[in-house]
């Protein structure tokens, strides 16, 4: 994918990008990190015009106060600037980062522990309990990515 751009059905997008509305993670939280996903992966590019509240909430099956909710945080991070009587627009949001681990290295996947800091892990991530990549290579001290940030590349191949 040369262009860094991510179809729905690519297999890092979330399970169909559905809630689970029995989850004890709430639903506004929920919807935020699918918007998070579609926006990280120009599925929304930046300037585009995000979905209206009444959409978003249709699409979902929430209320439109949870889309509102979702909006406001997205808001607060700069992934969604609002325009009033215009709609709500995808802000500028920093690309994906492709990852090729050397051979040998060890990943794992984990929530971040409660007062740790991980470089360009934004606290929207922390409230959303985005996952970090945990990239162990061989003689090198263990590194810390955004796994809704960081697409892995294992292998020889470049595609």
């Amino acid at each position: 994918m040369s262009d860094n751009r991510h179809t729905p059905d690519d297999p890092f997008t979330p399970a169909g990008n559905e809630l689970e509305l029995d989850s004890f993670v709430p639903a506004y939280l929920q919807l935020a990190a699918v918007l998070r996903w579609q926006i990280t992966t120009q599925q929304l590019p930046s300037g585009t015009p995000a979905p209206s509240e009444p959409d978003l909430a249709g699409r979902y099956g929430v209320s439109r106060d949870t889309s509102r909710r979702c909006y406001a945080i997205l808001r607060r991070y700069g992934l969604i600037v609002s325009r009033r009587g215009k709609g709500h627009f995808v802000g500028q949001v920093e690309p994906l980062q492709y990852l090729h681990p050397a051979r040998g290295s060890t990943v794992t996947g984990r929530h971040v522990h409660y007062g740790e800091e991980v470089p360009g892990f934004s606290p929207l991530a922390r409230a959303l309990l985005v996952p970090i990549l945990v990239v162990q290579e061989p003689g090198k001290p263990a590194a810390r990515y955004d796994a809704m940030r960081t697409i892995l590349r294992c292998g020889d191949s470049e595609g």
